[in-house]
């Protein structure tokens, strides 16, 4: 539970501060990163685009009772489907969708084509390492949950810099792409 509240507040501080209106979040499941976007999207006076294939009815349960739902469209369908049927910008993009590499990397090349100049993008499930337990962790084969890692990996690095931090109960680190691979 920590570790969502410190995430909440990472996401509604960033969505903050880059003044974001046009927010794009792949993967709602249960919608806790969902409503820090809202609140944002709310003071911000912006639009969370949600998507997920999945009715995830918790969630939407969530936003109604928390009264955000004007700054709220609930796309379900695909990522794919969905950038497939909407060509808009996005100033602030939220990735934690299936985590499997072919599925991230196709979010991440999708964003990336709609992404506005200064935009953000933002990673869930990518962990900030020392550079070997980076590479065990990026080589790793035998689990979806490390298709994040190599999605940037393959997607990002080494085109842009990039700054991951960990948000774990009690924990923070960072790393920039330099010393991650």
């Amino acid at each position: 539970a920590a570790g969502t509240r410190m995430c909440g507040l990472v996401l509604y501080t960033l969505v903050r501060i880059s003044h974001a209106k046009k927010i794009v979040e792949i993967g709602v499941g249960r919608g806790c990163s969902t409503i820090a976007l809202l609140y944002a999207a709310k003071d911000t006076g912006g639009l969370v685009q949600s998507i997920d294939p999945s009715p995830c009815e918790a969630a939407q349960a969530t936003v109604e009772r928390c009264g955000l739902s004007e700054f709220w469209k609930f796309n379900n369908t695909t990522s794919d489907e969905y950038f497939a049927a909407n060509d808009e910008s996005i100033q602030l993009a939220f990735i934690d969708g299936e985590h499997f590499q072919p599925f991230v990397e196709r979010d991440i090349v999708n964003v990336f084509n709609r992404l506005e100049r200064g935009g953000w993008v933002i990673m869930h499930d990518w962990n900030a390492a020392p550079r070997d337990a980076m590479e065990t962790y990026v080589n790793r084969k035998d689990s979806h949950g490390y298709g994040v890692a190599r999605a940037c990996a393959s997607q990002l690095y080494p085109a842009m810099p990039l700054f991951a931090m960990s948000i774990l109960p009690g924990v923070f680190g960072q790393e920039h792409s330099e010393g991650a691979f």
